[in-house]
């Protein structure tokens, strides 16, 4: 006779687990705020140049959610601004980013995509655009709180200069978002 985990019944709660949709679990239609602050170090290509800054977060998430275990699927629209120290030249964009994103009870995995343009300074020659897909893990330290490790890539280009320049970001930072209440049906 066979023994073992593979051969004893003790996968099958992983498996009912796993293959429940998130909307047949524990959740329910909530929706909350977020915000995140994360200093970043970025790599500007073709030289590889370094360049310091952060980006700031504010938005809105709605999804299928439940807040006593913090478990869910959701999606978020928000507003970024990032300030960064080129070399020789400082710029802050304003992008759009929206996001999809799997809470597991102390992890928080997010994708999204973010765009965006400079915000108009006396030191600004020409307007900057962006356009970057990002990634994220969080870890959650208290229930509305985590620390966030993630990683952004996508280009920078000029309206009147030459081809977009790749950008590759690492950023570390915090992140604080909170069901407001259950959405009605």
């Amino acid at each position: 006779m066979r023994t073992g985990y593979p051969f004893t019944m003790s996968w099958l709660p992983l498996l009912v687990y796993l293959s429940l949709d998130a909307a047949n679990a524990f959740t329910g239609a909530m929706h909350g705020p977020y915000i995140e602050l994360k200093p970043e170090v970025s790599l500007v290509t073709p030289e590889l140049r370094p360049r310091v800054g952060a980006t700031g977060v504010a938005g809105w998430w709605f999804g299928e959610y439940d807040e006593v275990y913090a478990f869910g699927r959701f999606t978020g629209v928000g507003l970024s601004f990032s300030p960064h120290i080129l070399p020789g030249k400082p710029m802050t964009l304003a992008e759009l980013e929206v996001r999809r994103g799997w809470d597991l009870f102390v992890v928080q995995l997010v994708g999204g995509l973010r765009a965006g343009m400079e915000v108009p300074t006396v030191h600004t020659e020409s307007a900057h655009w962006s356009a970057r897909a990002a990634g994220q893990v969080k870890w959650r330290i208290q229930p509305k709180l985590g620390l966030i490790l993630g990683l952004s890539g996508g280009v920078i280009g000029t309206n009147d200069g030459p081809a977009p320049t790749p950008v590759l970001d690492f950023e570390l930072g915090i992140g604080w978002s909170q069901p407001a209440r259950p959405a009605a049906p």
